[in-house]
């Protein structure tokens, strides 16, 4: 399909993501900021009837995502200026703002929320679904360009079922489009 859009390494381009190195949740857990909306999103995993009260839960929850948020050490800065809460949500990431008091930034980042297998399918589906483009080293332009069709099911297994054919009916209509 040569209406893919590709981002490289970031040499002549700034790349999609940068590898963003937090720390200990002890030095910056001060300095996340968990959205309203991504609250609202992990509450739905929990019953009330568990708990003390509303705000018991809610601490829970808030410590769920914590830990989900430092499981690995490395998160994943958005370089572009539509970060998308609802989208990160849906592709199975964890967003958050990070606050670099240093350089007095924002950072939007995304967690992968695991360490049990290979989670960058996530990231490479909210790169697509957000800008349009995919890294031409992904599994996920394996799946579409070269038809590595045995990558699929994983695929969508760490995103969510359906995701391959959301893609390839965006490409077919932006073909469409083009033509």
């Amino acid at each position: 399909m040569s209406n893919i859009r590709t981002r490289l390494s970031g040499i002549y381009d700034k790349p999609f993501f940068t590898p963003c190195s937090i720390g200990s949740a002890d030095d910056v857990i001060d300095d996340i900021k968990i959205n309203e909306e991504v609250m609202q999103d992990r509450l739905t995993d929990y019953d009330l009837e568990d708990y003390e009260d509303q705000e018991e839960m809610e601490q829970a929850a808030k410590d769920d995502i914590s830990k989900a948020i430092f499981m690995l050490p490395t998160v994943w800065e958005v370089n572009v200026f539509d970060f998308d809460t609802t989208l990160a949500l849906a592709c199975n990431l964890i967003p958050f703002d990070l606050y670099d008091y240093g350089n007095d930034e924002i950072k939007h980042c995304l967690a992968l929320g695991g360490c049990d297998m290979g989670l960058s399918p996530r990231l490479e589906l909210y790169q697509f679904l957000q800008e349009g483009s995919m890294d031409k080293h992904s599994k996920l332009y394996s799946i579409i360009n070269h038809n590595y069709t045995n990558d699929i099911n994983y695929f969508e297994d760490v995103t969510y079922k359906g995701a391959i054919d959301e893609v390839k009916a965006i490409l077919a209509s932006n073909t469409e489009q083009a033509a």
